[in-house]
């Protein structure tokens, strides 16, 4: 007897159950996801990278805009598209991940620009518009 996964009952509860509404959420989210990663290749092109700080642009709200696009934004409207709850936590774990990454990263941007790094991270977010969350 072969099962196709769509006759075989979850065991836990579906995220939205409105295809529709999952797919506005995956189409919005990669929208998003695009103008951020579009505004900030604007901001910085890639044959200026690592040759002075850049603080304008989506630099001037988020250090890291290409991670915060695809934490916030791409990860979770990929989840709720699958509606999977596995995805989800994934999605969550990730974000630990992605922090220690960005805090190497910032060590060797602190070596390079020194206090003008260190004083654009006091006034600028890690991954998100809201200083205070992260």
């Amino acid at each position: 007897m072969v099962t196709r996964r769509s006759q075989v009952k979850s065991l836990l509860p579906t995220i939205i159950d409105s295809y529709s509404i999952r797919l506005a959420v995956l189409i919005i989210s990669i929208i998003l996801t695009n103008i951020v990663v579009i505004w900030s290749l604007k901001s910085l092109p890639p044959k200026f990278r690592g040759e002075y700080l850049v603080t304008t642009g989506a630099y001037a709200y988020i250090r890291h805009p290409l991670y915060g696009a695809f934490l916030s934004f791409f990860n979770f409207g990929l989840a709720i598209y699958l509606n999977n709850y596995i995805f989800i936590i994934w999605a969550v774990l990730l974000f630990p991940v992605w922090h220690l990454n960005i805090r190497y990263e910032e060590n060797l941007v602190v070596a390079k620009f020194g206090d003008e790094y260190v004083n654009y991270s006091k006034r600028v977010s890690r991954f998100f518009p809201f200083k205070k969350i992260i």
